[in-house]
């Protein structure tokens, strides 16, 4: 079987070609378009038209199916059905089509299957746990409006207003912060401008997380309490997930850009799950979600059928 499988995240667009369960060829697009978006499902169509334009005919000419993985699925069912039905009348058509939420597909490449929490740290913020029974539970996701507490947006958002803070006279400020984040975006007199007016905000606020690990390791305190607080909110979302399936499925793997900072994310992340849950097992995602979406193109992951569409 031959399967295009996408992961389509607010930062980036990831694409490979399986063949019988073996990556053929890959491609990554910068992405900034998500089902969340009102625009999202044409922005979508096209990065998956040029991915796979990118990916070549000889990767894509004996396709039989096509996983979508999409953030924002979830939360705008109305968006992903237009998606999968126009996947299936346009380019894909006589094609099988899963489309779903990428926090499933996350899932399905972490844990290989098997029960447990998946958590995934980029931009954004998620929990997905499913439990030996099928029985799942969705933590945070929603969006940095109103959600993903601990993400590299919320890392981001929090150095920059220290940086602001700085600039502006107020407590609380950094000046080490406000020197990074004029390195990074020029005068802060013009970032508010800057910020509001780019096409993706979200995404270039969480780009400032890397010079907020920067400083937290130059030894600035408010950098240093920004990851603290970070950390606690993960472990936070976590712990729900875990407390939603069952007591035996202690089994937390996490994944994204943000457990790449092992220093101030992943090991603080592992010691403090394992003081508040005895016995959880911490580990590295087996797989990222790319893989995932490829093994969902065979069934559902666990319990998780009724979070996706298939055309």
């Amino acid at each position: 079987m031959t399967v295009l499988a996408a992961d389509a995240g607010r930062t980036s667009f990831r694409a490979a070609v399986f063949a019988d369960g073996a990556r053929r060829a890959s491609v990554q697009l910068d992405s900034g378009a998500t089902l969340a978006d009102d625009d999202g499902v044409p922005r979508l169509l096209r990065l998956l038209e040029t991915a796979m334009r990118a990916l070549g005919d000889s990767a894509i000419g004996e396709l039989e199916q096509v996983v979508v993985a999409a953030a924002g699925a979830l939360f705008r069912p109305a968006q992903a059905e237009s998606f999968a039905d126009t996947l299936a009348k346009a380019g894909c058509a006589g094609r099988e089509i899963v489309v779903t939420t990428d926090i499933v597909a996350a899932h399905s490449g972490a844990l290989d299957g098997q029960a447990g929490v998946v958590l995934a740290a980029g931009t954004g913020a998620v929990a997905f746990g499913v439990s030996g029974s099928g029985k799942t539970a969705l933590v945070d996701g929603a969006g940095y409006l109103i959600g993903d507490a601990g993400s590299g947006f919320a890392v981001g958002r929090a150095g920059l207003a220290a940086a602001m803070r700085h600039h502006d006279g107020r407590r609380g400020g950094s000046e080490h912060l406000a020197r990074l984040a004029v390195d990074q975006y020029g005068p802060l007199a013009e970032l508010p401008g800057r910020l509001h007016g780019d096409p993706a905000p979200a995404r270039e606020v969480a780009s400032f997380a890397l010079a907020v690990a920067q400083a937290a390791r130059d030894g600035d305190p408010n950098a240093a309490a920004i990851w603290r607080d970070a950390v606690a909110d993960l472990v936070d979302t976590a712990m729900a997930a875990c407390r939603a399936i069952a007591g035996q499925d202690r089994r937390v793997a996490v994944t994204g850009s943000l457990f790449d900072i092992t220093d101030l994310v992943t090991d603080p992340f592992s010691v403090t799950m394992a003081a508040r849950l005895p016995g959880v097992v911490v580990s590295r995602a087996t797989g990222d979600a790319v893989v995932g979406a490829a093994r969902l193109a065979t069934g559902p992951a666990g319990g998780c059928d009724n979070l996706s569409l298939r055309r």
